[in-house]
């Protein structure tokens, strides 16, 4: 099995505290390409964002640099993203979301040629509401297309509620009634869109679920653990989608680091053995205007959303 490009995606848990360093370990042992990590926070992103380039990840971007009002960036909008790679990369950012630090794109420049990726977490709609299916529309609106170019999407989605032993994806819009069915009610029937849309219609788009890309459809596993009760709830939260043309060839979520409560969220390694491409103009030129030019702030779309603060009664 060649691996030409290693991908790492961990929900690190509010910022990763006292636990850092042990997390730094694990990557340093896994020596990933490329870093996608979720629940950053202002504190310590600037240590982490070091320390990463002492590990050869020389290029690294996070969500709150590209802030234009870091005072927001507060209670349930206090976490934020971080790329880092072993590759030069420049920003991509055209999505219109609520919280604009829930998604961050790059254009890296590999030796495989150009590759979209994508780093995202997904407000659980628990506590915050409407915003869960805003992110998510705005996340598929934006990548619903055929791409010229290979894409990765990876983070934490807090979503599906459940994946069934026949293979069936269960939406938090879904309920289960007493006859053993799940059903969508008309009120809950955007929501279950919401969710669905970006887990299983971005596969249209090229954008395919890497887990049932490695393994056939009757893999089962997990990557959050709820405890309510004594009685536990395993989710498969974290994802990683990408264009079949990247050849996953592994993947794996890494259950012990989580056991040893370096997290809340087991990572994810994703290893794949692209086919080269190339898209434009001479690589050495891009690597050169890429390195050199200034991260600025993207133009954002302006949009209005329909959720309003507290709306949201819909109880997991």
């Amino acid at each position: 099995m060649e691996v030409k490009l290693t991908l790492f995606s961990w929900n690190i848990r509010q910022g990763g505290g006292k636990r850092i360093y042990k997390q730094l370990e694990v990557i340093s042992d896994l020596q990933p390409d490329v870093v996608a990590l979720q629940e950053m926070t202002m504190h310590n992103v600037d240590q982490y964002a070091a320390l990463l380039k002492d590990l050869g990840l020389n290029y690294v971007i996070n969500t709150f640099a590209l802030s234009k009002d870091p005072s927001k960036l507060i209670g349930p909008r206090r976490y934020g993203l971080l790329i880092a790679s072993k590759w030069p990369f420049k920003l991509l950012n055209n999505f219109s979301i609520p919280w604009t630090e829930r998604i961050l794109g790059v254009e890296m420049d590999s030796p495989f040629g150009r590759i979209d990726i994508y780093n995202s977490h997904i407000p659980p709609g628990s506590s915050n509401g409407w915003i869960k299916i805003d992110t998510l529309e705005g996340i598929y609106n934006e990548l619903a297309c055929h791409p010229k170019i290979p894409r990765i999407l990876c983070g934490d989605f807090n979503s599906p509620q459940l994946e069934t032993k026949d293979g069936e994806l269960i939406t938090w819009g879904q309920r289960l009634h007493k006859d053993g069915t799940w059903r969508v009610s008309e009120k809950n029937k955007r929501w279950d869109e919401g969710e669905r849309n970006v887990l299983k219609g971005l596969g249209e788009y090229d954008l395919r679920d890497v887990f049932f890309l490695v393994f056939d459809s009757g893999k089962r596993d997990f990557s959050f653990v709820l405890k309510r009760k004594d009685i536990l709830f395993h989710r498969r939260f974290d994802h990683c989608f990408a264009s079949k043309s990247l050849n996953p060839v592994a993947f794996e979520y890494l259950h012990n680091f989580r056991e040893e409560k370096l997290s809340d969220h087991s990572p994810l390694v994703v290893k794949f053995n692209p086919e080269v491409n190339d898209h434009s103009d001479s690589k050495q030129s891009r690597i050169e205007v890429w390195e050199n030019q200034k991260m600025e702030v993207p133009k954002v779309k302006l949009d209005k959303f329909t959720y309003l603060e507290g709306e949201f009664e819909i109880k997991k």
